[in-house]
């Protein structure tokens, strides 16, 4: 890598965030790090001024840009374009509804990094501010995310993160995970499988041979609200995706080793839809999702058992 390089590569999508895209980009750029950092603002049209709201931020600052995404093609295809171009040895993903709160995040992000190749990236806990309350009732996950103040409150990380934590669904809060852009450039192609859970079906694919490292510090913000694209788009798409994935990591041979995890999971993820309010009321349609989580959760039993009594427990 020449001097001329940046270290780190910042992708911030932006799509309606009119209201928001100038804290995330400030936030960005207000980071001390001693290290070129590239910032790519990923601007899908909008029906806001998010466009107007961008160029105004980036002003005066040439280490920024915003790059369009093409309307016509697949956001999956757009992004996977984007991740071909980035120089930065390290890459961050993060929403222009989120935004960092300390500025020290990339410095000690990358210098961990740095010191420990071993470990593929490392991410941390982020706290959860909720907007527009009086509207929840409009969203299920809103009010799922209302009830915490931080993502450590519902999932118990430890020091290293590894692939059966992605499988069991312990997530990564939003913008948080600082990763090696050589391993996200091999797993890229994974975008292509799903519409809204790319972004863990590569974690996914990246921890097959690898760990990330977390931290238990609230370095960033995520803005619980209800235009957000997990809260706009229907609960049951997102569960949908979610299957498409594991049923994915099937095919994989590590992940085959532990298909047990993959069962069960799974199977909360057809529980999750059968007792989503998006699911009616139609009892063949629900006779349907109980049989096919049944169907799951008979796997996850049947290999439980078959792993047991080939260790003699």
């Amino acid at each position: 890598m020449t001097s001329a390089e940046p270290l780190v590569t910042v992708i911030i999508f932006a799509f309606n965030h009119e209201k928001y895209i100038a804290d995330a980009i400030r936030s960005v750029l207000a980071q001390e790090t001693g290290f070129g950092t590239e910032v790519l603002v990923a601007y899908t049209p909008s029906a806001d001024n998010t466009a107007e709201a961008v160029s105004k931020a980036i002003e005066g600052h040439p280490r920024a840009q915003m790059i369009t995404f093409d309307g016509r093609q697949k956001f999956s295809v757009n992004v996977l374009q984007l991740i071909g171009g980035i120089r930065g040895k390290y890459v961050i993903f993060t929403d222009g509804d989120d935004h960092w709160i300390f500025t020290g995040k990339l410095r000690e992000s990358a210098q961990f990094l740095e010191e420990n190749p071993d470990y593929a990236g490392i991410f941390h806990d982020a706290e959860i501010r909720s907007e527009n309350t009086e509207d929840a009732a409009k969203s299920p996950q809103f009010r799922y995310y209302e009830k915490y103040k931080a993502f450590s409150q519902f999932n118990v990380y430890d020091t290293d993160y590894n692939a059966w934590d992605a499988v069991k669904r312990l997530v990564i809060p939003p913008g948080t995970l600082l990763f090696r852009s050589a391993l996200c450039r091999e797993a890229a192609g994974e975008f292509l499988h799903v519409s809204f859970s790319g972004m863990w079906m590569v974690h996914l694919f990246v921890l097959r041979r690898n760990k990330f490292r977390y931290r238990n510090e609230c370095w960033s913000v995520y803005r619980n609200h209800i235009s957000g694209l997990t809260k706009s788009n229907a609960h049951r798409s997102f569960i949908k995706d979610n299957i498409r994935v594991l049923r994915h990591m099937l095919k994989d041979p590590y992940y085959r080793s532990f298909r047990w995890d993959v069962y069960k999971s799974i199977s909360r993820e057809y529980e999750l839809m059968l007792f989503s309010a998006e699911t009616g009321r139609k009892r063949r349609h629900r006779l349907k999702i109980i049989w096919r989580m049944l169907y799951y959760y008979l796997l996850f039993f049947g290999s439980t058992l078959k792993r047991a009594m080939k260790n003699n427990w």
